[in-house]
């Protein structure tokens, strides 16, 4: 995943940017599960990229 925090804290963007999982709903459902998120506001006024995996196990 990769999502933009923007300057107060909210989540302006999010994207999959490579997946193995093959289900384009539930990677939707991911995305927009991350752009309810709430961060700290960034120091300094800016907004921060972020590029976090997120792996998925068998149980």
């Amino acid at each position: 995943m990769k999502f933009v925090i923007a300057k107060d804290g909210s989540v302006a963007s999010s994207t999959t940017e490579s997946s193995t999982l093959g289900n384009a709903a539930v990677e939707g459902c991911i995305n927009g599960r991350v752009t309810r998120l709430r961060f700290p506001r960034p120091k300094g006024g800016g907004i921060v990229i972020v590029s976090y995996p997120f792996a998925f196990l068998p149980s």
